[in-house]
């Protein structure tokens, strides 16, 4: 008499089939999990990707900032060191270095701001740092253009609440 099991297997090939049909099943749990894994891997590349962007970009804006406050910075020393084209030392050798150290500073920052998408902080910066004569170099208002603009640079290149709000990352 033949056990129940052996009913419904005929041969030795049933066995290896049903065995096949096991591993079958349990390769595809298996690759299902590896999806999943995945596809929960690719979710996290993706976080993480967004975030370097984000601090690659306020990173961008600061350093633009930056030089920006810095060319800011030489107009005011400039002017204070040479407040009318009628003083003494406007005539001299140093002024016209300093003048062209200026320029460099100032050509610097206009320079970084070419490297960036059309905006309108940056649009104001370039306009503001024209300064075409003399008089206009030394004029508050011209100083007052300037320090606005930066002020505006300065608000793109603040940190963001909503980056400060983000949770760590965790690669566990």
């Amino acid at each position: 008499m033949q056990t129940g099991l052996k009913r419904i297997c005929h041969a030795d090939t049933d066995w290896v089939a049903i065995t096949s049909l096991l591993v079958a099943f349990a390769s595809l749990i298996a690759a299902v999990a590896a999806a999943l894994y995945a596809r929960n891997a690719l979710l996290q590349a993706q976080k993480a990707a967004e975030r370097d962007e984000d601090d690659w970009a306020q990173r961008q804006w600061f350093e633009l900032y930056s030089k920006a406050d810095e060319a800011s910075e030489a107009i005011e020393r400039f002017q204070v060191s040479y407040p009318r084209m009628s003083a003494p030392a406007w005539g001299t050798k140093e002024r016209l270095r300093e003048q062209n150290d200026l320029t460099v500073t100032v050509r610097a920052a206009g320079r970084r701001c070419f490297a960036f998408p059309k905006h309108p902080a940056i649009d104001k910066f370039l306009t503001a740092i024209e300064f075409g004569t003399y008089e206009n170099l030394i004029s508050p208002s011209y100083l007052k253009g300037v320090s606005d603009a930066v002020e505006g640079l300065r608000e793109m290149a603040g940190v963001s609440g909503a980056v400060l709000k983000r949770k760590p990352m965790n690669f566990s």
